[in-house]
């Protein structure tokens, strides 16, 4: 169902998602009741931008309501074009769908705007946005993993569940959706770009490889969604778990590394000092 259907504001404010998919046998009544908590926190939020409440979103996971944001891009000619046989415009065959369906997987990502920021000029990292994130609130905190830790757990409860994108087809007239993400994966291992086009301009987001995304046609079986559960979800997220160190085994401690280039690192206090620093990318190797 999407939003624009249920919404009550008159189109003042921006949605704060795209639509909700829901279990077929769901009860009339508790669908109703999700979508007055939709439109009384967006009614009664401030500002252009309609926010709904953590509370709402966990009402609506409970009852198996997942809501979802959908980005829309162009493929562009010729560069996205070039991994099939040059029958763009023509009929075009099955084996050159998937070469185009794969290079989009390969090439693209999934994205989302961070919840307490979404223009920076100065933020190109999730270090950076780490850093914005404790200046605004004026905090420094000493355990630096349990902080990250925290605005893990802040970004994954204010997110919606599931996130997709569409690729228009211009030369063919058609749209390709290669999958979709539940909202987990991006804290997991998460990752903070600019997305380079004038229209993005300072804009900042989390983003996920779309390799690593799941085919739109399994979402009615997929056990992310039928088994969902936040508290599960928790301890998948960045930081949740202390990893442990590659050489020796033992438990690494992260530390906040500051010069030129301003970073996170993992430190083992009992290797020696060639063995001392990991870098994250090092353990974290998906999506970083």
């Amino acid at each position: 169902m999407a939003y624009d259907k249920i919404r009550r504001d008159n189109f003042n404010k921006h949605a704060p998602f795209d639509g909700i998919i829901y279990r077929k046998d769901i009860s009339a009544n508790i669908l109703q009741s999700a979508i007055d908590k939709v439109n009384n926190d967006v009614i009664n939020s401030g500002g252009n931008t309609g926010i709904i409440t953590v509370d709402t979103r966990k009402y609506m996971e409970r009852n198996s309501i997942y809501t979802i944001e959908i980005k829309s891009s162009l493929l562009r000619y010729p560069r996205d074009y070039r991994c099939i046989n040059g029958d763009v415009e023509v009929t075009r065959s099955n084996d050159n769908y998937i070469r185009l369906c794969e290079y989009v997987k390969n090439y693209y990502d999934y994205f989302v705007y961070p919840h307490f920021c979404r223009d920076n000029q100065n933020i190109t990292s999730f270090y950076d946005y780490t850093r914005y994130v404790r200046d605004i609130n004026n905090i420094n905190p000493l355990n630096k993993q349990a902080f990250v830790y925290s605005l893990m757990k802040q970004e994954f409860d204010n997110a919606c569940d599931i996130y997709t994108r569409v690729f228009f087809d211009l030369r063919r007239n058609e749209i390709l959706v290669p999958g979709y993400i539940v909202k987990t994966r991006f804290f997991e291992e998460p990752r903070i770009r600019k997305m380079p086009s004038p229209k993005s301009k300072n804009a900042i987001y989390y983003m996920y490889h779309m390799q690593y995304g799941k085919s739109i046609l399994k979402i009615d079986h997929d056990e992310d969604l039928l088994s969902w559960n936040r508290f599960t979800a928790y301890p998948q997220l960045f930081c949740a778990n202390i990893p442990n160190c590659p050489y020796c085994g033992k438990r690494l401690r992260m530390v906040e590394a500051k010069g030129r280039n301003n970073k996170f690192l993992y430190v083992c206090d009992w290797c020696p000092k060639e063995y001392k620093w990991t870098e994250i990318t090092d353990i974290y190797r998906t999506n970083r």
